[in-house]
């Protein structure tokens, strides 16, 4: 099996901020892609939202729509996909790593098994080879890829977007239950 795992943050890692790194992961067999696995339900998402000609979902546009709206959406998400977040108060830049691995640890823990591990990361400022360094102790047997792209090209990537802001959001008005 290959676990395939979307990560995406939501905030700004700096001096008493709320910063969250959010992971929609699924366990699947070895010849699904990291770019098919998540379209699907980003297209019901879109739909869910009437976000339907957005050439990006994004959790600050599809917030517009309404917090229940986006709510429900993340509901659904969390249906299909397995869901893992890291809620910090940041201190600087160094804990969008720490959040990252933190992340990464429960993934791997929770996947046992899994002969790959590919971790899609949205684009941020951030050394891959250092994270991959600091993850490549902890998968153990997996054959760690890490992949920086685009969310705009990886639909997974938007899905995690809709989960780290609607998680930043709700713990930002006072909830701290799981999702």
């Amino acid at each position: 099996m290959k676990l395939i795992a979307y990560v995406d943050e939501s905030g700004l890692p700096t001096r008493c901020s709320t910063f969250v790194v959010a992971a929609v992961w699924k366990l699947v067999p070895p010849s699904v892609s990291y770019y098919q696995l998540g379209a699907a339900a980003l297209l019901r998402a879109a739909g869910e939202l009437g976000m339907e000609r957005a050439r990006e979902l994004k959790y600050t546009a599809a917030r517009r729509r309404g917090w229940e709206a986006v709510g429900r959406v993340v509901e659904e998400i969390a249906r299909e996909f397995q869901i893992d977040y890291e809620v910090l108060h940041a201190e600087g830049p160094s804990d969008r790593l720490r959040a990252l691995v933190a992340v990464a640890k429960r993934l791997v823990e929770r996947a046992r098994g899994a002969e790959v591990c590919v971790l899609v990361i949205d684009e941020a400022p951030l050394d891959a080879d250092a994270l991959r360094r600091a993850l490549k102790a902890l998968v153990g047997g997996c054959d760690l890829h890490v992949r920086m792209k685009s969310s705009r090209k990886v639909a997974g990537l938007q899905l995690a977007d809709l989960v780290a802001g609607f998680v930043r959001e709700r713990y930002l008005k006072g909830s701290r239950s799981e999702l």
